[in-house]
């Protein structure tokens, strides 16, 4: 649940440049989150008093919903790991990707400079201006203000994703790649 560039690994041409999701952070016992009389094997441990609840991640990559409960819908704030909340971090970390410096901002953390996605409230603005410089396409734009949207209810699932005219040739040649 913490999507963003640091967390994405490439692997290297010869093993099919696959892109693989990481997070070396969030590591954590599943004990910490199962009663002692509930086995890890047991129906119960589903049940929303055992859930993961915390708030984790990196607080850039992660829509309002996630940071301040009261801005979410009723609904959402039920659902702890909303799926929406990670199309939002895939969203940002698409920005960047397109815009580089352009479409974030630079921070000094631990001895290290790191790119960091604007505010979601900043996003469409920059969309909006490097759409006007025409340095990203329409359909780049759709993509990612649809990923970034406000409203969590109104985010870009994997629908609307495959259907995107902006990776359309990309998921074509997926399509056609040998399951691994």
């Amino acid at each position: 649940r913490d999507l963003k560039p640091e967390n994405i690994l490439i692997t290297c041409p010869e093993h099919g440049d696959h892109a693989k999701l990481a997070d070396f952070g969030m590591a954590t016992s599943v004990h910490n989150f199962v009663a002692p009389e509930m086995s890890l094997g047991s129906r119960s441990t589903r049940s929303s008093k055992n859930r993961m609840t915390a708030k984790a991640g990196t607080l850039a990559f992660m829509p309002v919903e996630v940071i301040d409960d009261e801005e979410g819908e009723e609904e959402l704030r039920d659902m702890r790991w909303y799926a929406a909340r990670d199309w939002y971090g895939l969203g940002c970390c698409l920005l960047l990707m397109l815009l580089g410096e352009r479409g974030g901002r630079k921070v000094h953390q631990s001895r290290r400079q790191v790119l960091l996605p604007p505010s979601q409230a900043e996003i469409l603005s920059s969309c909006q201006q490097a759409l006007a410089e025409s340095t990203l396409s329409l359909e780049a734009f759709g993509l990612v203000t649809g990923l970034t949207e406000q409203r969590a209810r109104s985010r870009a699932n994997s629908l609307r994703l495959r259907g995107s005219p902006f990776l359309s040739a990309a998921i074509e040649e997926l399509e056609d790649f040998p399951p691994q």
